[in-house]
């Protein structure tokens, strides 16, 4: 009721709750898919800005890892444990990092053929340590709401992140 109010309020432009009905009856008999699209975009927008609803997954650190990859073993780390992964005997303070964070609608379970690219890559090149951390289950829902969790996992990475200075030099 109160996200209802919120949007009604902020949003005086957007259609009513029965010019949407009818626009998606409309949309089903031919009436082009983009603009229906466009206006629960705009629902949603407006909902999120207005701050009036809360994310139905908050983001929760204590299920988040880094994942080291390396050509033998990976290592899996809880976030909040980060200095076990920066002192680790497979993360070599020499070389330089590189963190891949995963985005919408990709994860690290099972086969990711972009980040497994990625890796090769860096890994071909030699000298360099690749950490993935997998937030696809705080980002990967549609699109417009996965944005309720961006800050919150931002503010995250950044503290798991923050004592990597002590391990690698900042250039």
């Amino acid at each position: 009721v109160k996200t209802t109010k919120t949007l009604v309020e902020k949003a005086p432009g957007i259609f009513s709750p029965e010019q949407l009905l009818e626009f998606g009856k409309q949309s089903i008999a031919g009436v082009p898919l983009e603009a229906l699209a466009a206006t629960i975009n705009k629902i949603c927008s407006i909902a999120l800005l207005s701050n009036a609803t809360e994310s139905e997954n908050a983001v929760n650190v204590t299920e988040m890892n880094y994942v080291l990859l390396t050509e033998g073993d990976n290592v899996t780390i809880p976030l909040l444990e980060s200095d076990d992964l920066w002192s680790n005997p497979l993360f070599n303070d020499s070389h330089d990092t590189v963190i891949l964070v995963t985005g919408w609608t990709s994860n690290i379970n099972g086969s990711n053929k972009a980040i497994d690219t990625i890796y090769k890559a860096y890994r071909a090149r030699g000298g360099y340590n690749f950490v993935v951390i997998d937030t696809s289950d705080y980002v990967d829902t549609l699109y417009t709401w996965s944005a309720f969790n961006t800050n919150d996992l931002g503010v995250e990475l950044a503290n798991g992140s923050k004592d990597l200075i002590k391990y690698l030099p900042v250039e």
